[in-house]
Parts: structure tokens; C-alpha cells; sequence
């Protein structure tokens, strides 16, 4: 397999999916830091009004979007180099184009596939039946997050049905998490959030220092 283009000598390196049994949505890819390596890196690439634009998870990192997002005027051929153009660049237009729910929702899929194949250990753990720690209202808060990304319509009950407990614990937990500066909410009513850093770091097996006690 030879190595892509890339501003990485020697790497990364593009990976068929087909080896693991596997169809990516159209535009995603899947790179490795070598040629016979494992799966290290998600793509997805989108061509607005000429503008390409990618973006770039790790599975290593547990959370349900994208790393990077990059926009690049730079054109592939002579339309996207006339839609560029026409476009006068980057506008703000084109940044509300972002198709960045679609690409959450592919990551979230394919980062959970790829996790459960290649990373066991990193796993989202299961949603805990009784919580004592930040770090319990942190996977708490993410499992939410999960289930809303993924467009589960009653996302508490599902959650409270895993957990062995009723609708409103779980309600009360995922507020305590808000407390805790765990998960950010979209206001009341609408359901879906995104996890802070704070909970991310907490979720992240990385960190140096152990969150959990």
C-alpha cells in the first residue's frame, strides 16, 4: 500500500475499509500512522461551493466530534476552482454550510465501531446504576449526549431503562452533571447537549491523573 499525500512524512496512510467488512459513508475515509497499522484516524471530506472542507477524529479520543475541521480554497479542478471563485472564498455562508450534525453523526457511528473492534479498553463504559463521583455523572452525560447525537427520541427513558432506575433519577443526574460543569445543555425542551472539557478529560483514559476517586 503506498502512502497518500500528506504533510506527514511517511504517514499517515490510507486504509480500505473493505478489509474489515466495512462501507464508509460516501466522502469518509479511514488512515492509519502505518501501512499495516490499525485504524487511528477518521475523515470526512464535503465540497461546498467549490471550498473542500474535512474533517478529522481520532477513535483514540473519546468524544462524538470532530478534532479539526479544515476549509481549504484551494480547487480540485476547474469547477470547483469557477464555484470558488464565484463564491468570493470562504463566506459566511459557506460556514453555515458546515454539514458538522451530519458529520457528528458519523463519527459517533463509526468512532463506536471502530472503538469496539480495535480499542476494546476505550469503550464507553455502561451507564451506572448508582453514581458517586464526577466521574459517574461524566459517563452519565455522555451516554446522553450519545443517544441525542444519534437521534434517539427518548433518550432519558432509554438511559433510565439501562441504568434500573426511573426517568426522573435520571433527569436529576443529568442536572447535577450540568451542575457540575459536565455537560452543556440546549436549553429546556430541546433535547441534545455537548460534553465540556472538563468531562471529556475525566472520560479520556489518557489523562495522568486518576478523576475517578
Amino acid at each position: 500500500m503506498m502512502p497518500t499525500d500528506s504533510p506527514h512524512r511517511g504517514g499517515p496512510y490510507e486504509l480500505d475499509p473493505a478489509q474489515y467488512g466495512w462501507t464508509l459513508p460516501d466522502g469518509w475515509s479511514l488512515w492509519a500512522d502505518t501501512p499495516d497499522g490499525i485504524p487511528t484516524e477518521l475523515r470526512g471530506r464535503y465540497v461546498i461551493d467549490g471550498i473542500d472542507v474535512t474533517f478529522t477524529a481520532q477513535p483514540r479520543w473519546i468524544t462524538n466530534g470532530p478534532l479539526s475541521v479544515a476549509l481549504d480554497i484551494t480547487p480540485f479542478d476547474t469547477e470547483s476552482a469557477e464555484r470558488a471563485l464565484d463564491s468570493d472564498g470562504i463566506t459566511l455562508q459557506v460556514l453555515r454550510s458546515v454539514p458538522l450534525g451530519e458529520a457528528r453523526r458519523v463519527i459517533t457511528e463509526w468512532g463506536d465501531r471502530i472503538r469496539e473492534r480495535f480499542y476494546p479498553e476505550l469503550l464507553p463504559p455502561p451507564i451506572p446504576a448508582h453514581v458517586t463521583n464526577e466521574y459517574d455523572y461524566a459517563v452519565t452525560a455522555m451516554a446522553y449526549v450519545q443517544l441525542t447525537h444519534m437521534g434517539e427520541r427518548r433518550p432519558l427513558q432509554a438511559m433510565a431503562e439501562a441504568a434500573g432506575i426511573n426517568r426522573e433519577t435520571m433527569s436529576a443526574r443529568l442536572r447535577r452533571a450540568r451542575q457540575l460543569g459536565l455537560l452543556i445543555t440546549y436549553g429546556a425542551g430541546k433535547p441534545g447537549g455537548e460534553l465540556t472539557d472538563k468531562a471529556v478529560a475525566l472520560l479520556n483514559p489518557t489523562n495522568d491523573t486518576d478523576e475517578r476517586n
